[in-house]
């Protein structure tokens, strides 16, 4: 069994591996049309850079964290080669561990489970939400602690890009919105 790997015990009892646990998960489905777009849009997301999609998976980073992160180059270079090189990091790992889940009957998905909060500012709206992965072998499933992250839509919920909260996120905010509104994302 593909699973195995991650440890049976002297019982044989399946033990996931750390930051794993056993069950199914279900993505969240949204209460109303703008959480239901969304969540459309950060599966198709997460689809396109699960099998390595990036003329796809671009048209969902936020325009502000290209800025931001421009500023990490020793040159002036294009947002195109930001968007490639952070593509090229990320992409090749999905890639590469799709690949070897799918040799060995595992089917990877990464799902919105939760959200957690939304802040509306003018015509910008920000969702901070929870995913998780889940592999699938057949016989068992299992899902992974979740990770927030944030969708930020600037035209009222129709389009989204997203960003993985991480130390950055409220540096990037800080160019587009006041410091109330990154408060209330950020959950201080």
């Amino acid at each position: 069994m593909p699973f195995t790997a991650y440890g049976q015990n002297s019982n044989t009892k399946r033990v996931p591996p750390a930051g794993w646990h056993i069950g199914e998960k279900h993505p969240f489905q949204g209460r109303n049309k703008i959480e239901q777009n969304m969540l459309g849009q950060i599966m198709t997301y997460n689809s396109a850079l699960l099998v390595g999609d990036v003329a796809n998976a671009k048209r969902y980073v936020y325009q502000d964290a290209i800025t931001y992160y421009k500023k990490f180059y020793p040159t002036v270079v294009p947002d195109e080669k930001v968007i490639s090189d952070f593509f090229k990091m990320f992409s090749k790992d999905y890639v590469s561990a799709m690949n070897t889940y799918r040799k060995n009957g595992i089917d990877l998905r990464i799902i919105p489970c939760n959200i957690q909060r939304q802040v509306t500012n003018g015509n910008s709206i920000i969702i901070v939400f929870d995913i998780v992965s889940v592999m699938d072998d057949g016989n068992i499933s299992i899902y992974s602690d979740p990770e927030s992250t944030i969708g930020i839509s600037l035209n009222n919920g129709t389009n989204w890009s997203f960003l993985t909260m991480m130390e950055e996120v409220p540096n990037i905010l800080r160019m587009r919105f006041s410091q109330s509104i990154i408060n209330e994302v950020m959950g201080y």
